[in-house]
């Protein structure tokens, strides 16, 4: 299999979608464990990524987007990272099976490395080197298991992100994606993260530390608003780009989070992501299937 960067110099890749609210759909309960459901119910995780691998997914990511220690701790399964870890990126490597990606090669599988829920100092107790000893036996296990590339995501302060990098970077020489999560300024001339911080103190932060590939997902914005995102993104850097986007902006409707936009509402702006040259283009919260399928037509189509 050829190298994601080297895949990336002349090829756009079509991420998948969201994990979280399928899960939701399959039946995971709120405040349940995620990653456990990638021993106890592997066949529906390896459903919901085949699902995305049909519609015209080049990548699929891991579900371990909360399988540091810190944040299964939480669940009172911290003593199961590895297991989880390589459960997972087992099921993401069976889900992708023969397929191959627009450039020829088999479907890249992204270890996924989600925020721990611990705030940075002098909010909490953490500094960059916390954060790091919280991520790296995660980024161990995932490496072991034989992820092609570390995908740190949502991570909203820079102390966090440098420590994700320098733990992915520790723990095997592999591509790092660092996307980070921003949300609308009131005046809605700029986006920042929860923690404050801008895309270009976070974007240059991520170069800083080692990122091979930098972007954002998920937050409190659409596609249009990653336009934006991505257009600042790459006044900065020339370094490939990753935009991840939720079905719409986030609606709270009774006592559900609602994602509104259909397909074609999703891929409006997936022109102007590949006018910016951002080379992995996939979802977030709220997309399924049909979302990827809808992009992939349009990525294939450049």
């Amino acid at each position: 299999m050829a190298k994601l960067l080297e895949m990336l110099k002349t090829h756009v890749l079509v991420g998948d979608g969201a994990m979280g609210t399928q899960l939701f759909a399959a039946g995971l309960s709120p405040g349940e464990c995620a990653e456990e459901w990638n021993v106890s119910h592997a066949d529906a995780v390896k459903r919901i990524q085949r699902g995305y691998v049909e519609a015209g997914a080049d990548c699929l990511i891991t579900n371990t987007f909360g399988g540091n220690r810190h944040a299964l701790d939480r669940h009172g399964l911290g003593e199961r990272v590895e297991e989880f870890n390589t459960a997972a990126a087992k099921n993401a490597r069976a889900a992708a099976g023969d397929a191959r990606t627009a450039g020829g090669d088999g479907v890249f599988v992204l270890g996924d490395i989600g925020p721990t829920g611990a705030f940075p100092e002098p909010m909490g107790g953490c500094g960059e080197d916390d954060f790091r000893q919280m991520f790296l036996e995660q980024a161990e296990a995932l490496a072991a298991a034989g992820v092609d590339a570390f995908i740190i995501e949502t991570v909203t302060s820079v102390e966090e992100m440098r420590g994700a990098i320098d733990a992915a970077r520790e723990a095997a020489e592999l591509p790092v994606i660092a996307s980070a999560c921003y949300d609308p300024t009131p005046d809605a001339n700029t986006f920042r993260t929860m923690m404050g911080v801008t895309v270009e103190e976070m974007t240059r932060a991520a170069l800083d530390a080692g990122a091979d590939v930098v972007g954002s997902n998920c937050g409190g914005v659409n596609m249009r608003d990653m336009v934006a995102i991505a257009g600042i993104i790459r006044g900065i850097t020339s370094k490939p780009v990753i935009i991840q986007a939720n079905a719409g902006r986030p609606e709270v409707r009774g006592d559900a989070t609602v994602y509104p936009e259909t397909p074609e509402q999703f891929v409006q702006s997936a022109g102007d992501l590949l006018t910016l040259d951002v080379r992995i283009i996939g979802g977030c919260c709220g997309t399924t299937p049909e979302h990827i399928r809808a992009l992939a037509g349009i990525v294939r189509a450049r």
